[in-house]
């Protein structure tokens, strides 16, 4: 469950991840994210809100159904993701398997991070997959004028479990623990519970923490992805030798997050968010 949860929280743990890795991360996961997704990051809230997709509308990419099925790459699947930007105080951070006392093999994640007095964040993952969306396919849709001044996601990570924390500013310290359902049905006489249980554990002191496991492993949850814009136009006709006189190049960069540095409270500095 969640803890006071505001605006400010949700920017902030937004903020932290994005320097921690490059990318957002979605305050609530269970909101889907699609590759071709576009949109603009809320900047009071940093969640990311979609208002359609490419593959959808026909002046962007007439044959959308199609294409959607053969842009898209999948990755090879990932045992376990781990992004924290506290201090990793124990070895036991790990990702293994584990015989339950049912005598099935079980994959275990452990973490545990110290985040001292400065506000910090976590996000683990468990079987994750990355899909992403091609680079030519972001130049032959980039003359759509829908698409200007918009994000376009272009990664997408999802998962079939995961843990995301927000500390508080009072030495915190996060310890979590998660095993996985059992591949094969448990023994006969052994109930999926208490000493064989599946599912998070945690410790923490009074941060925010949110969970979940599907517990078919289908990847329902959308924890972290990636937004392109477009950046300055490179003229072909400027270059010595160029390939197609008269046609520009647009560059897509990575998507910067659209507020100033933030205190600890996830409050831009010099700005009143007190309304």
């Amino acid at each position: 469950m969640w803890y006071r949860e505001t605006k400010e929280a949700s920017r902030k743990y937004v903020d932290l991840m994005w320097y921690k890795t490059t990318k957002f991360a979605n305050w609530d996961p269970s909101k889907k994210i699609q590759i071709g997704d576009y949109g603009l990051i809320d900047k009071e809230t940093g969640v990311f809100e979609p208002e359609g997709n490419i593959y959808d509308e026909p002046t962007i990419i007439p044959s959308g159904l199609h294409a959607r099925e053969t842009d898209i790459v999948q990755g090879d699947p990932i045992e376990s993701y781990i992004a924290c930007t506290g201090r990793q105080i124990s070895r036991e951070a790990h990702f293994g398997a584990e015989v339950a006392l049912s005598g099935v093999a079980q994959a275990s994640i452990k973490g545990d991070w110290d985040f001292g007095r400065k506000r910090g964040a976590a996000l683990v993952m468990y079987n994750a997959r990355m899909s992403s969306l091609p680079g030519p396919r972001l130049k032959t849709v980039a003359a759509s004028p829908i698409l200007e001044d918009k994000c376009v996601v272009t990664e997408v990570y999802t998962c079939t479990a995961y843990c995301l924390y927000l500390s508080n500013e009072k030495q915190d310290r996060l310890r979590v623990e998660f095993r996985a359902p059992p591949a094969v049905p448990v023994a006969a006489g052994v109930t999926a519970g208490g000493s064989v249980g599946f599912g998070w554990q945690k410790e923490h002191r009074g941060g925010l923490y949110h969970d979940a496991l599907h517990s078919q492993g289908e990847h329902t949850y959308y924890p972290l992805f990636n937004l392109k814009k477009q950046g300055k136009t490179i003229s072909r006709r400027d270059s010595p030798e160029p390939e197609s006189p008269g046609i520009d190049d647009v560059l897509w960069t990575d998507a910067p997050v659209p507020w100033d540095m933030l205190d600890e409270y996830g409050n831009e500095f010099g700005v009143d968010d007190s309304d």
